[in-house]
Parts: structure tokens; C-alpha cells; sequence
């Protein structure tokens, strides 16, 4: 997936999301799957905030650069990169389709 952005982003933002992609990886992931219990849903703005907006920021990220990363992560499992089942690509493109606009608009406000 990284190796996608190599020509969109600088090499220092692409060797910065190289070495934390698990942790972002862990970030989006751990979300989907704690949106099924009601007290983690309640905090999830404060999760998206402190987990995948904060980190951003940090790397110095602009906001099409934030979208740019965002689509291809989506991308890399609705274009079939990784052999997954029909049934979870469908669900992982359209949690990706509502977390990257959320994201997006969250990031443009802090």
C-alpha cells in the first residue's frame, strides 16, 4: 500500500507512514471493531481524535494528503490487492467510505 503513495506524498511523509502503518493499521482496525458496543461508540470521536487525527497532525499531514492515504488504504482491499472474501472486502470498503469522509472533516476542524 505504501508503495502507492511513493509518487503522491514526499519521501519523508511515505517513510514516516512506513514505519507507523501498524500502529495506524491497529488504530482504524481496533475502531470497526469496537463500533458493536454502545460505551465505545459513545467515545468515538474522542477515539478518531486521539488515535488517527492526532497522529496525522504529527507527521505533518495535509488534509488531501490525509484523503490521499485514506483511499488508497481502502483501495489496497476493494481492488482485490489482498485475497479476501467478497463478503469482508464489501464491508472494509464501506467502513472505509464512511470513516474517511468522518475523518477527513474532523481533521479539517482541529
Amino acid at each position: 500500500m505504501i508503495f502507492r503513495l511513493q509518487d503522491k506524498m514526499s519521501p519523508n511523509l511515505v517513510s514516516d507512514l512506513e514505519q507507523n502503518f501498524k500502529s495506524i493499521t491497529r488504530s482504524v482496525v481496533s475502531l470497526a471493531s469496537s463500533l458493536g458496543n454502545n460505551k465505545e461508540v459513545k467515545d468515538i470521536f474522542i477515539y478518531l481524535i486521539e488515535k488517527i487525527v492526532e497522529p496525522f497532525k504529527n507527521y505533518g499531514m495535509s488534509a488531501d494528503e490525509v484523503d490521499t492515504f485514506l483511499r488508497a488504504y481502502g483501495d489496497v482491499v476493494t481492488e482485490n490487492v489482498l485475497l479476501l472474501d467478497n463478503d469482508v472486502k464489501i464491508t472494509i470498503g464501506r467502513y472505509m467510505g464512511t470513516l474517511r469522509p468522518a475523518l477527513l472533516t474532523i481533521y479539517e476542524c482541529s
